[in-house]
């Protein structure tokens, strides 16, 4: 596979934009925008909005168009979506950790423990508090990002109803 270069020299040099990262990257980024807007009037929450939009760009819809498909999806510009899209959901999920109360995942998880050792009789390679951590851990990522957002942008996040609805994620 050819090395792409992160941005063209401009138009004006007779480069495609589309032909480059940052620019094509510009490009997904515009196009998921654009469809969320478009959604909007389903009075939906925005992640509906951004599932609806990754079903008509991704392969069942548009996707299936391989000039659309060559043209704003070619295989080389994967990575990059792939980083930037990592990097927002970590920070999305970095900023929801902060507004939450994560006590009823680890509480559950220290119920639930003791009753792995009954229900999975084998030797078990680690202690206690290290295999609640993990259990809660677990029990509180579950869904978290597309349930985040709907709690979010319903003003529930902050709420105990929020929390209860997290951990039960």
């Amino acid at each position: 596979m050819a090395v792409k270069k992160m941005a063209s020299d401009g138009v004006w040099q007779g480069e495609n934009p589309l032909e480059f990262a940052l620019p094509l990257l510009a490009v997904h980024v515009a196009l998921v925008l654009l469809l969320a807007l478009a959604l909007r009037p389903l009075r939906q929450p925005r992640v509906v909005a951004h599932i609806l939009g990754g079903i008509v760009l991704g392969p069942s819809a548009l996707g299936r168009w391989g000039a659309f498909r060559r043209t704003l999806f070619p295989a080389w510009s994967g990575a990059a979506l792939d980083t930037v899209s990592g990097l927002g959901l970590l920070l999305f999920l970095f900023l929801v950790g902060l507004e939450l109360d994560f006590r009823p995942p680890f509480l559950a998880a220290a119920g639930l423990v003791p009753l792995l050792d009954v229900a999975v009789p084998a030797p078990r390679h680690a202690s206690f508090l290290p295999l609640c951590v993990f259990v809660g851990a677990a029990l509180s990522v579950t869904a978290l990002p597309v349930l985040a957002c709907i709690l979010k942008e319903l003003g529930l996040l902050g709420l105990p109803f929020g929390d209860t609805a997290m951990a039960g994620a």
